[in-house]
């Protein structure tokens, strides 16, 4: 069995966020759970209400690196993966790293094709998120409203 199909899940994540494909990201987790968010309704309407768009994109670049899956068969699987989020909200503007995260995964076979059951996001790095998530002030803006943790488990 091949994890090949699971590395490019993860990158398709990471694809289907930088060009503002929000029903298609939203898809990958219709019977999963992203940071705590239950499925596909619950996902889109996040990503809608927080994710701030420039002419219809984020300006953003996903970089997934340091990939670790194990195969937990027939039907199971973990994964691990660092992220490092490029932004560039003007296209004459600088381009800067806003956070490096680390994702914690669980995948699941279903109808004989690989799907997100479950993405856990440890922050490892954070920068200014103001041009790319908009937050109402207060705690929630701190953890990206995702219930990020500091890698020590504690909510940042």
């Amino acid at each position: 069995m091949s994890v090949e199909p699971i590395i490019e899940l993860m990158h398709e994540y990471a694809h289907r966020l930088d060009t503002a494909d929000f029903e298609g990201f939203a898809e990958l987790f219709r019977h999963g759970r992203w940071q705590g968010l239950r499925g596909y309704g619950e996902t889109l309407g996040w990503l809608r209400a927080h994710v701030r768009l420039y002419d219809g994109s984020p300006r953003t670049v996903h970089v997934v690196n340091n990939v670790s899956v194990t195969l937990d068969p027939p039907a199971r699987a973990t994964g691990r993966s660092y992220i490092q989020v490029l932004h560039q909200p003007s296209r004459d503007g600088a381009v800067t790293t806003i956070c490096v995260n680390r994702y914690h995964d669980v995948f699941e076979r279903d109808g004989g094709r690989w799907c997100f059951r479950d993405r856990q996001i440890e922050q490892v790095l954070r920068g200014d998120m103001s041009g790319h998530l908009r937050f109402p002030p207060g705690p929630a803006a701190a953890g990206a409203g995702l219930g990020h943790t500091d890698g020590e488990g504690r909510q940042s």
